[in-house]
Formats: structure tokens, C-alpha cells, sequence
């Protein structure tokens, strides 16, 4: 059940998401799912994201240059679109576009400016959550400056999904790109070009099951700054599976 903000609108007007994208002092403030393909743009920026958003499938929400989302790290509207019920999300059924450029970066960037160094898996740690995809989505970024996400990008045990990450940069995340399913079926990765660094505890590039896997150009710096060890939990800078499909790494 989503919960919605009080909005005003004229009769002509046309409501183009299921909760809400209100704009005030220059901050659009959104959470829930989108109802259509949508863009963010940078005269609406920045992007307030109280709880988790929802891309369902046949739906694309595009994010132009320059435009910078804050996350809350805790999900305020209380949308428990995944199992994480702490965190906010993006959450891909469909397809998710961002389309930064050279000098002009799209920004994802926590609410707090001063998170932890290590999440603590509660709420209040300044981390927010990730881009969760499901079966069948397709993540495109392009020039994106992330930090300070549980996840960037989080493939779990679905049939098919693409990832491409490009002329990118992430700092200060838990875990940075992640695919991780049993199942059969296509699952594509392609990152080029990508810095990460000051990973905190977790993976930086984790791939299990990925039927195609390309890896060009990565820089992993300072990556997994554990402060402390258990024992399955240690991260890993990059850790590629071997299970019969296709991977490459330059």
C-alpha cells in the first residue's frame, strides 16, 4: 500500500506517477511507482527520493545530464517494495536510463552529507540502498558519479537482465556492481571505463551467472576497508565466477 502527499492539481492536469513528484525551492521530492516513461530532468533537479521508487516493466525512466538524486537512508514512506525495508531503492522492472555526459555527470549521493564509513544494516547510517533489477530489466548508465550506496547495481536470481556501466565513478559504496543467480537463461554485464573506490566491506564487482561479462578499463582503489571481519562476510574487489560463460577483463 503506497501512501501519498497531499498534492494540488488542475483538472487538466495530468498526473503521470502513482504517488508523488512534488516540486518546491528547486527540490522535486518522489517516491513510489512510475506509471509511465518518464524523464528527470535537470531544471527539476535535485531529485528527493523518501522511499523506495518502482520502474515496472514496459517503463523507462530516463535521468538527463547533470541532474543530481539525494536518497534518504531510510525509507520514509515506508515502501516495502523489497526486502530491504530500511533502505530506499530504485527498483527496475523495466528499463532505467541515465544519460550523464562528460562534465556533466549524473550525481547519486546520500541525503546526509556525512555518512559512516561502514553500514550498519539498520537504519540512520547515511547508506541508501541501490538499484535492484528484476527479470528482464535493463540498467544503462553512462557518466554517473555515485557514493555512498549499500549497492550501485544489485542482479539477483533472475532469468535475464543487462547491465551497462560506463565512464563512471563510485565512491564510499558498500558494494559497487553485483550479479549473483543460480537461474538459467541471459544475463549480460558490460563495464567500461569505471573507477571505484573506498569500498566498505563488500564487493566492488561480484559476478555469478552472468552469460556474457565484460570488464575494460576498471580501476579498483582502496576497495574493500573492512574495520572489522567475520568470517563470510570479507569483501572482494573483483570476483568473477567461471562457470562456463563468456568473460573478458582488460
Amino acid at each position: 500500500m503506497f501512501r501519498a502527499l497531499p498534492r494540488f492539481c488542475a483538472a487538466s492536469c495530468f498526473i503521470a506517477f502513482a504517488l508523488i513528484a512534488v516540486t518546491a525551492d528547486a527540490n522535486t521530492i518522489f517516491e513510489g511507482e512510475i506509471l509511465q516513461d518518464t524523464t528527470w530532468t535537470l531544471e527539476n533537479s535535485p531529485y528527493i527520493l523518501r522511499g523506495d521508487v518502482v520502474v515496472p516493466s514496459g517503463v523507462t525512466l530516463t535521468i538527463e545530464a547533470g541532474v543530481e538524486v539525494r536518497f534518504y537512508d531510510t525509507d520514509q514512506a515506508h515502501i516495502d517494495s523489497l526486502s530491504d525495508t530500511f533502505r530506499v531503492w530504485i527498483d527496475v522492472q523495466g528499463s532505467l536510463d541515465i544519460q550523464g555526459r562528460e562534465g556533466l555527470a549524473v550525481r547519486f549521493r546520500s541525503i546526509l552529507d556525512s555518512p559512516s564509513n561502514i553500514p550498519t544494516g539498520g537504519t540512520g547510517d547515511g547508506y541508501w540502498g541501490g538499484i535492484a533489477m528484476g527479470d528482464g530489466a535493463a540498467v544503462d548508465i553512462n557518466w554517473l558519479e555515485s557514493t555512498h550506496g549499500h549497492y550501485l547495481v544489485r542482479v539477483g536470481d533472475v532469468e535475464s537482465a543487462t547491465v551497462n556501466v560506463r565512464n563512471s565513478t563510485l565512491s564510499a559504496h558498500r558494494n559497487g556492481i553485483v550479479v549473483d543467480s543460480g537461474s538459467s537463461g541471459g544475463r549480460s554485464v558490460d563495464i567500461r571505463n569505471t573507477r571505484i573506490r573506498d569500498s566498505a566491506c563488500g564487493h566492488s564487482i561480484f559476478l555469478r551467472g552472468a552469460q556474457t561479462a565484460v570488464v575494460e578499463d576498471v580501476l579498483l582503489y582502496r576497495t574493500s576497508r573492512c574495520t572489522y571481519n567475520r568470517v563470510g562476510y570479507g569483501g572482494h574487489g573483483l570476483l568473477m565466477y567461471d562457470d562456463g560463460h563468456v568473460a573478458t577483463m582488460d
